[in-house]
């Protein structure tokens, strides 16, 4: 009778062991199938994007997904000169600028949106023969945009245009020997791109400059985020103690 009692008592606990054990199996199964879809989600939510760009000119840009066409108006926020239009070649004649180029740096698709990343050049001058003519303008444009390729929102900033007296601190520009011009090598570090550049800023009533230091930081995991630009104030040139 003792050692039926026993038996009575040892089933239960095999029981209860074997299923803790399946429990527990079936909860590592959940647990794999969970982190399965939240892989997959996070990779379908932030992909790159396959868009196109072209230069139409008049500093306009053609975005082509597939068989979607849109053209964007960016001559508000080119550095320089953006379109040699007939105004400016009836102006300046052989001296009037051509158009800006545009050119995709970097696309990303994020919850159903858009963001892309562009460089630009431009005369820096639509009079090439006048001050700072000769040389290129450089910035950069962020855009936003929706399913339809509608622009959202967009962010510019000039990052070497002599006119304005803004000067790449950061080593970010090839200059062609052969072509004589100048284009943004820029390059990221971790899904982040950062730069520096600076301002300076002339006091009309004296001799006295300053210079606004900013540093520019665009990170491709947060394109929704935009440009991320901190500036100061500074006494002297950070271009020129290099």
């Amino acid at each position: 009778m003792f050692i039926s009692n026993n038996k009575c008592v040892i089933f239960p606990n095999v029981f209860r062991k074997y299923a803790n054990l399946r429990l527990l199996e079936n909860m590592r199964i959940l647990l794999a199938i969970f982190l399965f879809f939240s892989l997959t989600v996070c990779a379908a939510a932030q992909t790159s994007s396959k868009i196109k760009l072209q230069n139409p000119g008049l500093g306009k840009i053609t975005l082509v997904e597939k068989k979607r066409r849109v053209t964007v108006d960016l001559s508000r926020d080119v550095a320089g000169c953006a379109a040699g239009t007939a105004v400016v070649k009836k102006l300046y004649k052989d001296c009037a600028a051509g158009s800006a180029e545009f050119r995709l740096v970097d696309a990303m698709l994020k919850n159903n949106q858009t963001y892309l990343l562009i460089s630009t050049s431009a005369a820096g001058n639509c009079n090439v023969c006048g001050q700072c003519g000769a040389v290129e303008a450089l910035g950069l444009i962020w855009l936003k945009l929706d399913k339809r390729l509608r622009v959202l929102d967009k962010q510019s900033v000039s990052i070497d245009y002599c006119r304005m007296g803004i000067e790449p601190v950061s080593e970010i520009v090839d200059f062609d020997e052969e072509a004589q011009s100048k284009t943004l090598k820029l390059n990221f570090k971790d899904d982040v791109l950062a730069f520096d550049f600076e301002t300076m800023i002339s006091d009309d009533k004296s001799d006295n400059k300053s210079y606004e230091f900013s540093h520019l930081e665009y990170n491709r995991k947060t394109p929704e985020k935009g440009f991320i630009i901190k500036t100061e104030k500074r006494d002297r040139s950070s271009v020129r103690e290099q």
